[in-house]
């Protein structure tokens, strides 16, 4: 399944690099999400965190170099725990 395409033209394997790459440092990735990521990463990073938490990623700053500041509610408040 890692080389299966999964969601729109992104296999199993590049969904989870990406959501990895979102959650990074975090202690448990079910719970909200705030990070800086590349503006080039948005499409796959939000694609991501859509298959993983059921969570939309949103955009929250633009910092002017290429990075944006993004957030998600995270998988225990998409399902209501």
């Amino acid at each position: 399944m890692e080389n299966q395409i999964v969601v729109k033209n992104y296999t199993q394997g590049q969904l989870s690099e990406a959501f990895n790459k979102l959650t990074e440092g975090m202690e448990n990735w079910k719970m909200p999400i705030r990070t800086i990521i590349h503006t080039s990463e948005w499409p796959i990073m939000q694609d991501a965190c859509v298959y993983f938490t059921g969570s939309e990623l949103w955009q929250l700053y633009d910092n002017g170099d290429a990075t944006m500041e993004v957030a998600a509610e995270g998988y225990y408040n998409t399902i209501g725990a």
